[in-house]
């Protein structure tokens, strides 16, 4: 890991925060050295703990693996003082998370757009066996032309072998081998498999989640709440609770999101099988 003080390249904006996760801050920061706006990710650490540092070093060298225009591209990573920093692009139309809230929902042409994007994003990860674990839309970006979008923030993902009999841990307490019995992600997001922490197929997860992305894009709520961790594990034994007048959302686009959101891992949809799907056809748009 880099040493740059920040004192020397970066201006922060103190005033700017870009978004917050659990364990970091996302600040809108100034590289003199480069002359542009950057994303700051700042991430507390104690000198001492070697596993946080070693995490965003992860975190850091994934992103540096993926070349696509749906991921977030990241320039650096250092320590400064009593913090970890990793600088990315910048994207100036915040979270979609936010960016949905704002028009209440998406129409369904322009989540049609986006998500054919982060799918594809997706579907790119796991052809080089790498999982997310956290997608949801506060970790899916909108660029400043509000027509591109782009995954980020990496803290959960991982990679992992052919046939997921090998796991590289992100973090020392992990189980070095085979699928996960850990809970990473957000519960409102996590698949059944995950919630019930029994050993699960990982990419099947993050498909799952991002069924309920999409659905979230053209509802406006998420399916199963996003409350109590019981309570979302219980709904997703029901069908799925549409809008009314449901015919606002085409028969193509509800049949679409449940086949992501199958109970059963192997029912799902695969990232890749899921960009073949009619809905995604661009006849259709």
């Amino acid at each position: 890991m880099g040493h740059t003080p920040t004192s020397d390249d970066y201006d922060v904006d103190h005033s700017k925060v870009l978004g917050r996760g659990r364990f970091s801050t996302v600040r809108l920061a100034y590289c003199r050295r480069q002359q542009r706006h950057v994303a700051a990710k700042i991430i507390p650490i104690s000198r001492d703990n070697d596993v946080t540092i070693a995490n965003v070093s992860r975190e850091f060298a994934i992103l540096s693996e993926l070349d696509h225009a749906n991921i977030i591209d990241v320039y650096d990573h250092f320590l400064d003082g009593d913090f970890a920093w990793i600088t990315m692009e910048r994207a100036q139309n915040g979270d979609l998370r936010k960016f949905v809230h704002l028009r209440r929902r998406l129409s369904e042409k322009l989540a049609r757009k986006f998500f054919a994007q982060i799918l594809d994003g997706v579907a790119y990860m796991h052809s080089r066996n790498i999982v997310h674990r956290d997608i949801k839309c506060d970790n899916i970006l909108v660029t400043g032309n509000e027509e591109i979008v782009k995954i980020c923030d990496m803290g959960c993902a991982v990679i992992v072998k052919e046939h997921e009999e090998d796991l590289i841990p992100p973090r020392q307490s992990d189980q070095p081998h085979g699928p996960s019995e850990r809970f990473y992600g957000s519960p409102s997001y996590a698949a059944p498999e995950v919630l019930d922490r029994v050993v699960y197929d990982f990419k099947p997860a993050d498909v799952w989640s991002a069924g309920v992305m999409l659905f979230f894009m053209v509802s406006g709520y998420l399916p199963f709440g996003c409350d109590d961790v019981g309570r979302i594990r219980a709904r997703m034994n029901s069908s799925l609770r549409w809008p009314r007048p449901i015919k606002q959302i085409s028969r193509h686009c509800r049949d679409y999101t449940s086949a992501l959101l199958q109970l059963r891992p192997s029912d799902r949809l695969t990232a890749e099988g899921a960009l073949h799907e009619i809905w995604l056809d661009k006849k259709t748009l």
